[in-house]
């Protein structure tokens, strides 16, 4: 939609950002946030997979 989440801060679940103001007013993730580490893993399954799926194609 042409808008940038900062860093440090996310979308809640259903919220729809329209604007680079809403963006910027998202909340911040916290010690306290329960997913605060949940895109470090992402990124760690998908480039292990990644991984694994070139050394397959050879």
């Amino acid at each position: 939609m042409g808008v940038n989440v900062p860093n440090g801060r996310y979308v809640p679940a259903g919220s729809v950002i329209k604007t680079q103001g809403q963006a910027d007013s998202l909340p911040e993730i916290t010690d306290d946030y329960p997913l605060r580490t949940l895109n470090k893993g992402v990124v760690h399954v998908n480039t292990t997979l990644a991984k694994g799926y070139l050394s397959a194609k050879k």
